[in-house]
């Protein structure tokens, strides 16, 4: 996800996984990056994506590159 949260296009192939493995394992993730993520995908998607810890596909997500 962190590297994805870096570049200005995000293009993947349908089967594409993305996830943030750190909220598995309870471990904070760096501000700036959630500032990114939250900036990408919007607040309710951030909370999602860092509360669950849940890998999404590529399709999922169309508007604002995810």
């Amino acid at each position: 996800m962190a590297v994805a949260l870096a570049t200005d296009i995000r293009i993947a192939a349908d089967d594409s996984r993305f996830a943030i493995p750190a909220a598995r394992l309870g471990i904070g993730y760096p501000v700036s990056l959630t500032h990114a993520l939250v900036h990408a995908v919007g607040e309710g998607m951030a909370a999602e994506i860092l509360f669950t810890g849940e890998a999404f596909v590529a399709p999922r997500h169309t508007r604002h590159g995810w």
